[in-house]
């Protein structure tokens, strides 16, 4: 999805099936299978068949897990509004999709429609305050050596010129975001947060907070010889 695709999407605002996750989290330009199940499956899957494709995707908040009705359970205003590439009937009355984060979204309100749960959304666009508080080029450059360092990547090479090149500092943020083992409320967090230059601060904290847990390397045995 280029760039300029995903703008487009920012000026959304309308009705859509809304899906609150218990802990996957998807970001705006990724591409995720999801696993559905339950009794408002099966209007999905026929509200995908009649051409709609557009999904709401937030998280359930915290405390869902001692809730009976997983329906009233709350979930985060904030989240991804995304587009159904693939879908796909598995046995068990069971269905995977693959989905496509377009941009964040806010929920305005919900209009549960029978056994779809529908909600008015609005899309949230990035915002690059001005004038900035941080050096954004000094910034993708510490996201991404620092990214290295996590997956232990010599380089990156061609893959690193495009992160470093052209994508946007917000479009970096999310990807990155995306391949990291975030908790669900870490990931939540960075989904609600339409300041680039905040969003950053946040996930330089998270890379860093993963470098200083790695285990440290045994130095070699010291020899004589």
């Amino acid at each position: 999805m280029s760039i300029e695709t995903a703008s487009n999407w920012s000026r959304f605002q309308g009705s859509v099936p809304l899906l609150a996750m218990p802990v996957a989290v998807v970001m705006p330009y990724a591409v995720q299978p999801l696993q559905l199940s339950g009794p408002a499956n099966s209007a999905l899957m026929q509200h995908l068949r009649d051409g709609n494709r557009l999904l709401g995707l937030t998280t359930l908040q915290p405390g869902w897990e001692i809730r009976s009705d997983m329906a009233a359970a709350p979930f985060h205003a904030h989240g991804c509004l995304a587009e159904v590439t693939v879908q796909h009937n598995a046995p068990g009355e069971r269905s995977v999709v693959i989905v496509r984060g377009l941009c964040r979204m806010r929920v305005e309100a919900e209009t549960t429609c029978g056994p779809l749960r529908m909600a008015e959304v609005v899309a949230v666009a990035d915002r690059y305050p001005a004038p900035s508080a941080i050096d954004r080029t000094h910034r993708r450059d510490e996201l991404l050596e620092l990214f290295q360092e996590v997956y232990d990547l010599e380089s990156l090479d061609l893959f690193e010129s495009l992160l470093r090149h052209e994508l946007s500092l917000g479009c970096l943020t999310d990807v990155l975001s995306q391949s990291l083992s975030l908790s669900p409320t870490a990931a939540a967090e960075l989904l609600s947060i339409s300041n680039v230059d905040l969003r950053s601060d946040l996930l330089l904290d998270h890379l860093r907070d993963v470098v200083r847990r790695r285990p440290l390397q045994s130095a070699p045995a010291f020899s004589c010889n």
